[in-house]
């Protein structure tokens, strides 16, 4: 394994380790091993006592958190150890988390996902694989290991006019103020004010920002409809 693997690279050896083990895995940790040293700042491993008949009373534990803290959602601050129920966002948990891990636990066996949902407020998506402990009987933990795609915070009005649109498009394949407005026909003063109020309208601190913001809007409309076609296709 390279010192800073990837999400597929670090899931596969984690699967591969449970299924090699003799049931049933007492020791997290030691399932996991050294796993967390070749792990990138992106990515967080984390432990859930599921012991309790009641999901809220699940114990969440970090066994390694995200490396790089962000300025408009503090994961570590919001989400400490502890009993779920004691977690800020109820939503969040009832929607992205209850749901999965009771689904791992039920099917005794490693899940992989895509998590898009919302914290707080912010649209956040993370690739999960879910491990619960490997025994005959009943789980009695589980844990999770994630990897970062996005978090940011989506504007109320998050529509491009025909013009944004391919200006946004044209900044993408790493064109300039100047030679977009050669393309559309426009002056450069009309492109460079056309950027700037979409700066101003999406909270974008630099162009590069504002690329990086409607990208990710765009990456999450498509894979939400996805998502909605992939659960068309299994209810036919």
């Amino acid at each position: 394994m390279t010192s800073k693997s990837t999400f597929n690279s670090i899931s596969q050896t984690l699967i591969d380790n449970w299924l090699d083990a003799t049931s049933p895995i007492e020791d997290p940790e030691t399932f996991c091993g050294k796993i967390s040293e070749t792990m990138s700042l992106k990515m967080s491993l984390n432990f859930i006592d599921t012991r309790s008949d009641d999901p809220l009373d699940w114990y969440f534990r970090r066994i390694k958190p995200y490396g790089i803290n962000s300025r408009i959602l503090n994961l570590k601050k919001m989400f400490p150890d502890g009993p779920l129920r004691n977690l800020p966002d109820r939503t969040y948990l009832l929607d992205a988390v209850i749901p999965h891990y009771s689904c791992a636990l039920s099917l005794r066996k490693p899940l992989i996902d895509l998590v898009l949902t919302k914290i707080a407020g912010i649209d956040v998506g993370y690739d999960r694989l879910l491990i619960p402990q490997k025994t005959n009987g009943r789980a009695e933990w589980c844990v999770s290991f994630t990897e970062g795609r996005f978090l940011f915070k989506t504007p109320v009005d998050a529509k491009l006019d025909p013009v944004e649109e391919v200006i946004i498009r044209l900044l993408m394949e790493g064109e300039t103020a100047k030679e977009i407005a050669v393309e559309l026909g426009l002056s450069q003063r009309t492109i460079e004010h056309r950027i700037d109020k979409m700066k101003i309208r999406y909270e974008a601190r630099n162009v590069v920002h504002l690329t990086a913001k409607l990208f990710s809007i765009h990456l999450v409309r498509r894979m939400a409809e996805d998502r909605i076609i992939s659960a068309g296709q299994r209810e036919d």
